[in-house]
């Protein structure tokens, strides 16, 4: 009771109601036993020594890691259950997740091995056994990355409908920013998206980057130069742009506008969407619903 009326102060106070979601945060260091066995690398560079002195080093390097875990959850609001420094599981409201995702990954310094980490977005009306058994899967999938240091992520709505993606922590921009893709800040923020470009974009993904299993002439990427312009006019027909606040621009500026507007959003778009997907290609489909569910239901 005390929940709902608090939502419904916040509504009558022009807030957005609360997400019904929320995250489970699992972060664990790679490699963690070849690097203590002498196979890592010590503080000035070199192999790491196994001695006890060494390996003490290494564990208060491991509590300091965990306190600035705790304060990163905690200063979001979120709740720590376990914190060592060497792996965290965490709960965190939803529209926080994937800058605490961050900041506990970038808590983890040289020389300690580098971190890969699995979130999972769920229901509030779903198992939290299952949602802890999926995140654990994620982090799973994200330490079989090649060079591991991956980031595992996905969602359980409540109808039982999911998808999952692993970007690398590493590989260019940074991949919370590219799960934001449909999320456009500054005067961006302005654009809004159709439902139907998910659809479109499934439906054309073997011409745009060979995804989809099938084969013959029908099934034949188009160049990679060809296919991005193609999924840029895709994007720019499925976007339009809401009015500036106030109507502050002049009419007759309005429409040139708003298509650079819409021309700078699906250019960023395309990267980004190839950022998320495996190398080689533009266009990972769980990795597009991640992005389109982060938009609908999270941030």
């Amino acid at each position: 009771m005390a929940s709902k009326a608090l939502a419904q102060a916040g509504e009558q106070a022009g807030l957005a109601p609360p997400s019904p979601h929320l995250a489970v945060l699992v972060q664990d260091l790679d490699s963690m036993g070849r690097f203590l066995s002498g196979r890592g690398r010590g503080q000035d560079g070199g192999p790491l020594e196994v001695t006890a002195e060494e390996h003490g080093r290494i564990s208060r390097e491991l509590s300091e890691v965990a306190a600035e875990q705790r304060s990163a959850v905690e200063k979001a609001l979120g709740t720590v259950v376990y914190a060592g420094g060497d792996d965290l599981l965490a709960l965190v409201p939803a529209a926080q997740a994937l800058g605490v995702a961050r900041a506990c990954h970038d808590t983890v310094r040289a020389p300690l091995p580098t971190a890969s980490t699995g979130l999972l977005f769920f229901h509030h009306d779903s198992s939290l056994r299952e949602a802890l058994h999926r995140a654990h899967e994620l982090l799973a999938e994200a330490k079989r990355r090649e060079g591991k240091h991956g980031l595992g992520i996905g969602y359980i709505r409540n109808s039982g409908a999911h998808a999952e993606c692993v970007v690398g922590w590493a590989d260019g921009a940074p991949p919370e920013e590219a799960l934001r893709v449909f999320m456009p800040r500054g005067d961006s923020a302005r654009i809004r998206l159709s439902p139907r470009l998910l659809a479109d974009l499934i439906a054309e993904r073997t011409h745009l980057d060979g995804g989809a299993d099938g084969a013959g002439e029908d099934h034949r990427p188009l160049p990679r130069g060809v296919a991005e312009a193609e999924m840029r006019r895709l994007i720019r027909r499925h976007t339009t742009v809401a009015p500036p606040p106030g109507g502050s621009a002049p009419p007759e500026a309005a429409p040139k506008d708003d298509e650079k507007l819409k021309r700078a959003f699906a250019h960023d778009a395309v990267a980004a969407l190839a950022r998320l997907a495996p190398e080689g290609r533009l266009l990972d489909e769980d990795a597009v619903r991640v992005a389109v569910f982060l938009r609908q239901e999270v941030l």
